[in-house]
């Protein structure tokens, strides 16, 4: 009697174990697939799809929330090349060098617009 406690003891976690293992899909046919997920070559009733989407969810992925003009344009002045072209534009503007300093600047606010557009595209 304690052999058979022992084994049984020993079989649940390998059971438990084997439970919580993901399906291998790439080495499993078509037909070991459908069996494990419940369903089969016609595909499922639109019972059961309605019963899975109230289950599982719809099968869609998260929206990332949309960034504001603020941060896009944070991200575009935080790097060190920006930082140190505002530096340059500053010291040209402590030297009175205004036609440096305004092309140092229009430089920078050119490489935001240019930037906040393209991340805009992507």
């Amino acid at each position: 009697m304690g052999d058979n406690a022992a084994g049984a003891g020993g079989e649940a976690p390998a059971a438990a174990a084997a439970a919580k293992e993901k399906p291998r899909w790439k080495s499993m046919d078509a037909a070991e697939v459908m069996r494990t997920l419940s369903t089969s070559e016609d595909g499922l009733s639109s019972t059961e799809a309605a019963d899975r989407v109230n289950v599982y969810g719809r099968n869609e992925l998260p929206t990332a929330k949309p960034k504001t003009l603020i941060s896009q344009i944070w991200d575009q002045l935080n790097n060190t090349l920006m930082f140190i072209l505002i530096v340059a534009g500053c010291i040209q503007l402590g030297f009175q060098d205004w036609a440096e300093a305004i092309f140092i600047f229009l430089v920078v606010t050119l490489n935001i617009v240019i930037g906040v557009i393209q991340e805009g595209k992507a």
